[in-house]
Formats: C-alpha cells, structure tokens, sequence
C-alpha cells in the first residue's frame, strides 16, 4: 500500500506584480464614483492692444470678456464587477499541524482568490484596449508585413518613427476631442512627456519576429525595447482587424500614451461566511472596477498582414514515387501502392514516360509524399517484379506468381521506381 506523505499544491499566480497592465489603473477609492478627465488645449493668442492697435471698446472686451479657452472634459464611468468564491472544509485546520501539507492547500486555496480576480482585472484591461480600436477612436497606420525581412525593416522604421514623433508636439497621432460646434472628433496638438509614459501593446509572437529577424537592421530593437515598455498580452490575442480597401488587416501592434487607458478599482474586499451544518467556510472576493479609455493622448494601432503559421517541413524533401507497367497491366487491379496505409488511386498519378515500341508506361505521383510506409499490393503477377529505392534493387521473386502486400519503410528525400509489372 503506498501513502502520500506530502502534498504539493500549484496555482496560476498572478499577483499585482505579475501583471504589467496594471500600469493603466488610476488611484480610487469610493464605490459607484467616476473619473473625470479635463484636457485643456493649447490657448491661441492674439496680438497685443498697444501702440493704439485697438479701440476703447475692444480693449474694454479683451479686459472684461471671459477667456475663450479650449477645455475638454471625459467622463468615465463604465463599470465592470466581479466575485470569486472558494469553500474551505474546517475540518481540514483539525490537520494543520500533521505532516501532510494540509496548510498549503488551505494558502493556495485563499490564494486563488486573489490570483483569479487579478487575471480578470488584466482581460478587462485588454477588452479596454480591443474596444478602442473597434470604435475606431484612435489613429491607424496599415500595411505591415512582418513575413518578409524589407517588411520587417520597414515595420521597425515606422513604429520608431511612430514612438519618437510622439515626443514632439503635433496632432498626428491622436483621435482628438470631440467639438461641440462640429459635432466631430478633431485630433490636438500634444505630446508624450517621455519615452518612459510610452507603451507598446502586443503579442509575443509578433515583437519576437521583429527582434528575431530585425537585428540585421539599422534599428536597435534592445534599446528601443529599454526606452518603450514592450508589454505582451496572451500569445494568439486577437487586438482587433481594420478593413483597407475591402482587405482585412490584423492589428499586430498598438503605440499608445499610457495615460489613454483609464482603469480604476472602486471596491476590492473579502468576506466569508461560516455554514455551521456543512462546517464549511465560503470565502469571497468581490470587485467593482472602472474601465474607459481617452482619445486626446497619443494612440496609434498598426496593422498589417498577420504572421503566417509554421509550415511542417521534411528534412530531406519529398519521396518520388513511380511505378511502369506493360500496356495489358491495369492499375488498381494488377498493382496499386498504398502510402502509410492509405490507398493511392490511379488519378494520383501522371503519365512520366512512354515506350511505345515495348508498350510500357511509366507513371509518377502527382501527390505530394513524405517518408513513411510504402505498400505494394500484387495481384496475380508474373514474376519477377523488381523495385528499386534509390536505384537499389529488390526482386520480388516466385515460381509461380506474385500475390500479396510487400511494405518499404521509406525515408524522406527517396526515389521508388517499380519496373517491368506483366
């Protein structure tokens, strides 16, 4: 009889810490309240009223009137809540101090709480970033190729002149604001205070193929990885798709200020409950969390052709096979090859060669094959029948007649020719 003796418990630990995106959550403490932010544009002047420019009138209005500033103001008030539960079995402190780990099942389990409530704070934020860039309010640069090595240059070019463009004051690289006498978005002049406060949104998968096969370029991925912060989301996150003339593009990358996505915490408390008839313990975490986004900070998605898969690949190419038979020989009736027991049909193959004179034909696979088995499957054929692997012979040879199936453990890269079939 075999006894555990020790326990050891694991869990996906995502604490605080762990999880990157939590750069984005701004200070809150009071449930049920919002954020709100207040953008003031730059102040346009006008030219001093001196040297007698101006009437009384409009010296009297420029003192008096009140200032024409451009203040914009965003309200964020879109909520999200969540609550996760655990049960302890009480009877289970009765074992603490026996040697069976009861005590770190009981951590991992309080534990879990808090790791999975953080793990739903991070998908928000990333649902927060995909929301963004499906309502279209930020700035879209299309037409990367990340599958080609001049696509990869050409990418590292355009999101570090992106990166750096941020840093100087211009309206390029935002939605804007909304204004009231339009009814429209314009973009405002702004700027990132520093490289630091600018973050680059994406999958490993695709930052790995820039680092990976850009290092040959003139652009220093280390260091533009220092100077931005590189912060992954799930590999195979989909960060959404923007349509450019009819064709879908996959958005690889998003530049952003780390100011434009707003999360907030507004209530993150335990509580538990003792059941006394089940002698359990429910134990809750429950959060209330804002989720929002602005438009007026720097924010630019990039998109472009999606990272083609991995193609399985054989070491040593594809196995030719072939097979020649007289003009009174019926393949599928005669002969026929099977191909790791699959059954190879005659409109697999294609006339290669033709004797006419001695009416043989030869025939070649049209399929693409690999290595694996090979069988030969001979009905009723005068002997002797000879195969060659890489012009190797091997007679099949009977006093009387050739039946049966033959198998050819053939590798990768081989040639099979099966000759003078009567």
């Amino acid at each position: 009889m075999n006894l555990v003796i020790q326990n050891r418990n694991f869990a996906t630990m995502m604490t605080a810490e762990d999880n990157p995106l939590r750069l984005f959550l701004v200070d809150m403490q009071e449930t049920g309240f919002g954020i709100e932010d207040i953008f003031h544009e730059l102040i346009e002047g006008v030219r001093p009223q001196w040297d007698n420019n101006a009437t009384g009138a409009q010296k009297a209005e420029r003192m008096f009137s009140y200032d024409e500033n451009k203040i914009h103001k965003t309200f964020h008030v879109a909520k999200d809540e969540n609550q996760v539960k655990t049960t302890i079995d009480t009877r289970n402190y009765n074992k603490i101090f026996t040697p069976y780990g009861v005590t770190s099942f009981i951590d991992a389990k309080l534990a879990n709480l808090s790791y999975s409530m953080e793990v739903w704070l991070y998908d928000k934020a990333i649902e927060t970033i995909q929301k963004m860039i499906s309502d279209g309010r930020c700035v879209f640069v299309n037409g990367l190729d990340i599958n080609t090595h001049q696509g990869i240059a050409n990418a590292c070019e355009t999101i570090k002149a992106t990166t750096s463009g941020f840093l100087t004051l211009n309206s390029l690289y935002n939605y804007g604001v909304y204004d009231t006498g339009t009814g429209n978005f314009r973009p405002v002049r702004t700027k990132s205070k520093k490289a630091e406060d600018i973050v680059i949104i994406t999958t490993p998968e695709n930052f790995e193929r820039l680092k990976v096969q850009g290092y040959a370029n003139a652009f220093n991925l280390s260091q533009f990885e220092l100077k931005n912060r590189v912060i992954y989301v799930p590999s195979g996150t989909d960060l959404g798709t923007v349509t450019v003339e009819g064709v879908e593009e996959e958005v690889l990358f998003v530049a952003m200020d780390y100011k434009t996505i707003v999360m907030g915490i507004n209530f993150w408390k335990g509580s538990s409950v003792f059941i006394p008839t089940a002698f359990e313990t429910n134990n809750f975490l429950t959060a209330e969390i804002l989720k929002s986004y602005n438009t007026f900070f720097n924010a630019v998605a990039f998109s472009g052709s999606a990272i083609e898969p991995i193609k399985k690949k054989e070491c040593n190419g594809t196995v030719e096979l072939m097979y020649s038979i007289h003009g009174t020989g019926r393949y599928g009736t005669d002969i026929k090859w099977k191909y790791n027991g699959e059954e190879l049909l005659s409109t697999d193959f294609e006339l290669f060669a033709s004797d006419e004179l001695n009416g043989l034909y030869t025939y070649r696979c049209k399929k693409p094959l690999y290595s694996g088995t090979y069988s030969l499957v001979l009905t009723n054929i005068a002997p002797p029948v000879t195969v060659y692997i890489d012009g190797t012979p091997i007679i099949l040879n009977d006093d009387m007649a050739i039946s049966g199936t033959f198998n050819f453990g053939v590798p990768s890269g081989s040639s099979i020719n099966t000759s003078y079939i009567v």
